[in-house]
């Protein structure tokens, strides 16, 4: 997969301009990337994540989950586009626009050789900054996932994740072989 990415002085705003083309647009710290879509291991792996966390969230009531397209907005130079995210609950209607959403609690990016030096990089720094309590880097390929939690030494699991989120009476346990072996057939 080829990610092209322009250097420039790209606004979030100017994502708005971009074809709608097939590709996923964001701009970090002004850097535009371009990834055209995602191979079918990894869109199988992703709804894998996305299926447990939905269920999770909805089950609990503390949130929704989403996977891409759908646009986090940080800044005037900062708009990215995770393969999956998890934003909180809040009192205040669901907002009609990306722009107006709330900060993501949970962001899951699944990493291909055109994605993995951002995702381990610039997103990961970027998610940093913008305060997201955790971070998973899912690596199919090797079967596991680096968990990044705010404050925190990262840690590397091939066996499972246990997610608690503020709100919710319990917690997810993913059971990564068996998520791998499913979304890939194994």
């Amino acid at each position: 997969m080829l990610m092209v990415t322009t250097a420039g002085g790209w606004t979030a705003d100017d994502l708005d301009l971009l074809p709608d083309d097939g590709n996923r647009y964001e701009v970090v710290e002004g850097e535009l990337f371009v990834t055209p879509a995602p191979s079918r291991a990894h869109q199988a792996v992703s709804d894998e994540f996305h299926s447990r966390l939905r269920e999770f969230v909805n089950s609990e009531r503390i949130g929704r989950a989403f996977y891409a397209p759908g646009d986090v907005h940080f800044n005037r130079t900062n708009r990215a586009q995770p393969d999956i995210f998890v934003e909180p609950r809040t009192a205040a209607p669901q907002p009609k626009e990306w722009r107006d959403a709330p900060k993501p609690i949970l962001v899951v990016e699944i990493l291909s050789d055109s994605t993995a030096q951002r995702d381990l990089g610039s997103k990961r720094e970027l998610y940093r900054r913008a305060g997201i309590a955790e971070y998973w880097i899912v690596d199919y390929q090797q079967r596991s996932v680096r968990i990044i939690r705010r404050g925190e030494p990262d840690i590397v699991t091939d066996e499972r994740i246990e997610w608690r989120p503020a709100g919710a009476g319990d917690s997810l346990v993913i059971d990564l072989p068996a998520l791998f072996r499913e979304a890939l057939d194994e």
